[in-house]
Order: C-alpha cells, then structure tokens, then sequence
C-alpha cells in the first residue's frame, strides 16, 4: 500500500467538508485574505531578527571570547530563530488519521447523517462538520483502534492551500467517492449498495480529518483512546471558534445509512 494511503486501496469513501473563500470571510485588516498589510508586521518582524542575528554573530567572531562562550551564543540565537519562525507561521494544517472497528456500523452511519445534512458552502457549516464529526468519534471511543496526528505550519496561506490539497488528493486517488458533500456540491453514488455484496462493511473503517486554520496550532500526540479523547475536544474548541479556513472528513468504507443501520 502506498505510504500516503491510509484510507486503503479501491474502497468506496465518503467526503464532506469545504474550504472558505475571501466572500465568506471578515473585511478587516488582520485577515489574511483581505488585507495585504498582514504582511507588513510580518516582513518588519523578520528584518529587525535578521539585523539582529548578524549583529549577533558578528560580535561573536570578533571578540576573543572561549569556544564554549561562542557556542553558548550560537545555540541561544539557533533557539531564538527557531521561536520566531513558529510565532511568524500564520496558519497550520491538521491531519488527522484514525482507525476504528467496524463493528456494528454506526460510526459510518453517524458520519453520513453529517455529510447529508451539511451545509458546507458557509463557516457555520464547516464549524458543524468538525464539531459533529468531533462528536461522532468521541461516541466510539471504545471502538478506538490506532491513530495519528501531525501539524504542518505554514508561512502564508498559500502554502497552507498547497498542502490542505495534497492531504486530500493523496486519499481520495487511491478509492471511489460514493458519497461527497464539498463546499455544497454533493455527489451520491449507487455504487454505494455494491458494498454490501463485497462485504466490505466488515472492515475496520479508516476515518481522516484535515482541519486548515489561521494560527499556529499544537496537538498532543496519540498513543491510546484517552489522548485521542482530548485531542478530539481541544479540535472541537478549534471548531467552535471563527479561525477554520478549510475542513475535509474523508472515511471508507462509505456504506449506505441504510446498510448501516440494519447491521
């Protein structure tokens, strides 16, 4: 299996979520959507560090200072460097991949209902999607089978774009969308009803969450269903609060409500 594949290969997948544009967002100066002038902190921030930094290493090498005073100097300015350049990131994308038993089907029903029901075209929508979904997952702990979590920072929302994509495209490339809901444009494939047939509702289901947001973002890390039970509230604050920008739940095997509630 490819490394990016953790959905799986060739399995119907269901895909809710959308990503904000500039008409959906707040006209003020500090958006970084609307206002080319967030940059100009920025850009200020990063100069005066950058003046400061070689002022730093020329007082270093022109002293006579010992070995251990220079490389005492360097590391603290290596650490400096290093607090900037993650106070200076402007957005994180979240991904997020979970794997849960499918015993009984009920999360794959739970996460259609929210795919149905979305409206994913406005910020409350996609507030609904990561809160419910947030919600859903927290009901199944005890399903909880293995997971992981990382935050990518990112220097503008461009890049944050660029990756938020690739996350997506990486998954869905690789199974059949049979159920989609993306930025209220939704797609409800027969092929859906196949799965019975195959089996496939058996399967463990593979959920992924992509969460994209204007701040610099830190989770905790996951080893059992008790750090994914806090990860999942401190990612439902984030979905309470006005600071998502893009959010994508993708989940395989997607079967019918229907399937799902008569297992």
């Amino acid at each position: 299996m490819p490394p990016n594949a953790h959905l799986g290969i060739g399995k119907p997948l269901g895909r809710v979520g959308g990503k904000l544009y500039p008409k959906h967002l707040l006209k003020s100066s500090t958006d970084p959507y609307t206002s080319s002038s967030r940059l100009d902190p920025m850009v200020t921030a990063l100069n005066s560090f950058l003046i400061w930094l070689l002022y730093a290493y020329i007082v270093v090498f022109i002293n006579p200072w010992t070995i251990r005073k220079k490389a005492l100097v360097l590391t603290l300015s290596a650490g400096l460097e290093y607090f900037f350049a993650r106070m200076m990131a402007d957005a994180s994308v979240v991904n997020l991949q979970l794997c849960f038993s499918g015993k009984g089907g009920e999360l794959g029903f739970h996460l259609n209902q929210i795919a149905e029901n979305a409206d994913t075209s406005t910020p409350t929508g996609l507030s609904y999607v990561l809160n419910e979904t947030t919600v859903a997952l927290l009901r199944h702990l005890d399903d909880y089978k293995s997971g992981s979590v990382s935050v990518l920072s990112t220097f503008g929302t461009n890049e944050a774009n660029l990756r938020f994509d690739q996350l997506s495209i990486d998954e869905r490339i690789n199974n059949t969308e049979t159920l989609v809901n993306v930025n209220n444009v939704k797609f409800h494939s027969p092929k859906t009803q196949n799965s019975a047939n195959d089996h496939e509702y058996n399967d463990d289901i593979m959920v992924a969450i992509f969460v994209g947001v204007h701040f610099w973002l830190k989770l905790p890390a996951i080893h059992d269903k008790y750090d994914l039970q806090v990860l999942l509230q401190k990612l439902r604050s984030v979905g309470t609060s006005n600071c998502i920008r893009a959010v994508e739940v993708l989940w395989t095997p997607q079967i019918s409500s229907c399937l799902a509630t008569a297992m």
